[in-house]
């Protein structure tokens, strides 16, 4: 066995143990996510946009400031 496959040994091994951790103290159902999978969700941000004049600024006062 040479450095690479003890390298990949070792990873494999460690990867194997983890999963069987998970599966061990799942409790049978949905137990959430992993820090690396939730930092691989990407969310969108609070977006705001702008809104410029509404009815209430613009057409709703235009017959107040007509003269007559």
């Amino acid at each position: 066995m040479n450095m690479k496959e003890a390298c990949l040994y070792v990873k494999q091994t460690q990867q194997n143990r983890g999963r069987e951790h998970r599966r061990a103290h799942s409790h049978e159902k949905c137990s959430g996510l992993t820090d690396i999978e939730y930092n691989a969700v990407v969310t969108r941000q609070k977006s705001t946009f702008a809104k410029g004049k509404s009815y209430a600024y613009t057409a709703r006062w235009r017959a107040f400031t007509e003269t007559l």
